[in-house]
């Protein structure tokens, strides 16, 4: 008996030994007695949760960025001098207002940042990032510009006919001469640098727009020239970078297909791509192998160019309907020449941009907003007349009247 007792003792003992271990390794392991079923259907009810919370609040912010708008008021104003006599133009998030007597920066709440007072006598200005390049086309003068206000100035020893200026203040002109043309690079204080490239119709051709790249050490060129008699026209680009220092007069490009279509705007978009309106097309061009440039797209056009816009790596142009003379046509895309949006508008346009992520339209106290997709955010009017309507960060301001304003769309 005792040794029965003392066996059954020792066998109690190893079951509890053993359900402990058990027990132990579901602690670890995350196992319970819970049925297969069971299981599944507590994981199917937290992932259907957890889908159901990310999709109310996709489609909320989704209705924030999407939703259209029905009216506009005007939360506060500031006065303007002289915005009938001025141009305008963003820069840095704010707004520059520029004329013959001097330029001011305002920022996105109205407040004067700086101001600067000049003379000339047909202003022309460029803008990339932080940097403003304002010329007197048709003059010698030069003054650049950063977020802080003045930097420098050059006289330049021939006429100015166009301006670009890079991310880092880099500065190009176009410069005119009766028998030859030159581009002549400046740096942010307004330094003459060792660059400068001699053209003339007879040779290399006329140029008629130049464009710098983010960093300085692209230009890109468009040229008219006499080929066999007949004014042909095409696209250069240069490389002043270490990298194209060995290759002749810098030229790392050339693009002729143009023939006898004028190509009056080029735009680098960044670093890594560009643009080329001519009057029947639009080029896009990739600059990713910097020493190579690559024609990657062709958009060909079917009505005439009224109005073109380029802002970080989108394009847009507005067209004249080949089948409505009441209506123009919009078409967005990327920079690689992929369309991503377009609309149809019947807006007498007489000023637009794209401006932050948005594209905008308007004639005197009119105006209408498309998404980059080419959704009509809003059309209708606005309080006073538009003479220059831009989105700071998403801000929305309307400068006319002799007043800046802060607008609230709803």
């Amino acid at each position: 008996m005792a040794d029965g007792k003392q066996n059954e003792r020792e066998l109690r003992k190893n079951i509890l030994r053993a359900n402990m271990t058990v027990n132990r390794e579901k602690e670890k392991t995350g196992d319970s007695d819970e049925k297969p079923g069971r299981r599944r259907g507590r994981w199917f009810f937290v992932l259907s949760a957890v889908f159901l919370i990310v999709l109310v609040f996709g489609v909320y912010f989704w209705a924030r960025s999407g939703r259209d708008y029905t009216s506009a008021e005007e939360e506060w104003a500031v006065e303007m001098p002289d915005t009938n006599f001025s141009k305008f133009t963003e820069m840095n998030g704010g707004i520059v207002r520029y004329s013959r007597d001097g330029a001011a920066y305002y920022n996105s709440a109205g407040d004067m940042v700086w101001n600067q007072a000049y003379e000339i006598t047909s202003p022309v200005a460029a803008v990339n990032g932080e940097y403003l390049a304002i010329a007197d086309q048709k003059g010698n003068s030069l003054y650049l510009f950063g977020k802080n206000g003045f930097l420098g100035s050059a006289q330049t020893k021939l006429p100015i006919s166009r301006v670009t200026v890079a991310g880092n203040g880099v500065t190009a002109v176009i410069l005119e001469d009766t028998a030859a043309n030159y581009i002549s690079l400046y740096a942010a204080d307004g330094t003459g640098l060792d660059i400068e490239i001699k053209t003339v119709l007879a040779g290399d051709g006329y140029p008629i727009d130049i464009s710098l790249s983010e960093n300085g050490t692209i230009l890109m060129a468009s040229f008219a020239y006499l080929d066999q008699g007949m004014m042909q026209n095409k696209v250069i680009f240069y490389n002043f970078s270490e990298a194209g220092k060995n290759i002749v007069q810098r030229i790392v490009g050339g693009f002729h297909q143009y023939g006898a279509s004028l190509v009056p705007d080029v735009e680098m978009l960044g670093q890594k791509a560009a643009v080329a309106f001519a009057d029947d097309r639009i080029s896009f061009y990739s600059l990713k192998n910097e020493v190579s440039p690559e024609l990657v797209q062709e958009v060909t056009l079917t009505g005439e160019i009224k109005s073109v816009f380029s802002r970080g790596n989108r394009v847009a142009v507005l067209l004249d309907s080949d089948q409505n003379v009441n209506e123009k046509l919009l078409f967005i895309y990327d920079e690689r020449g992929n369309e991503v949006g377009q609309a149809v508008t019947k807006l007498a346009c007489t000023g637009g941009r794209l401006t932050g992520d948005y594209v905008v339209l308007y004639h005197e106290t009119e105006c209408e907003i498309y998404s980059l997709r080419g959704h009509l955010r809003y059309a209708g009017p606005l309080s006073g007349t538009i003479g220059y309507l831009a989105n700071l960060n998403g801000t929305w301001i309307q400068i006319g009247g002799r007043e800046m304003k802060k607008i609230r769309f709803k």
